[in-house]
């Protein structure tokens, strides 16, 4: 995460991520994946330490889990 951050705040608008030919900013990752995280929080109150599953096919929303746990 905090490698991710460090790449946000160096090369924000720089593409990090293309699928299906839709490229992804590290700032628009970065800004969906705090979102989830923040929903997460609020919806399941969520706490740093726990344990949360993943299991998505390959897509973008697969990197924005990951970055949001």
């Amino acid at each position: 995460q905090e490698l991710f951050q460090r790449q946000v705040a160096a090369q924000g608008d720089s593409v990090a991520l293309v699928h299906k030919g839709q490229p992804f900013t590290y700032k628009q990752l970065d800004t969906v994946s705090a979102q989830l995280c923040n929903y997460l929080k609020e919806k399941y109150q969520v706490q740093p330490g726990e344990l949360i599953g993943v299991k998505l096919h390959r897509s973008e929303w697969l990197i924005i889990s990951l970055l949001s746990v």
